[in-house]
């Protein structure tokens, strides 16, 4: 989303509003891992699909989470 274009429908309407919420705050993803005070995130929204992406450009933000919160692990195949 970052570049303009929508992973999911393929649409140049692709919107931003750098700043839109903070992780870790009340309506917003929450924190988990300890995190007393919100990062903030710039949010990009597809306004053809709806496709929302939500990304933490803070160095030292990501360092902390890189600490704090446990690697994702790889969904399990279906089948």
């Amino acid at each position: 989303m970052k570049s303009g274009k929508c992973p999911k429908c393929g649409s140049a309407n692709v919107r931003c509003k750098p700043g839109a919420g903070k992780i870790g705050h009340h309506g917003r993803i929450p924190s988990g891992g300890g995190f007393d005070v919100g990062m903030p995130v710039n949010r990009y929204v597809c306004a053809e699909c709806g496709f929302v992406e939500t990304y933490v450009d803070d160095e030292k933000a990501r360092s902390q989470v890189a600490k704090k919160w446990p690697l994702a692990l790889r969904a399990p195949r279906e089948g």
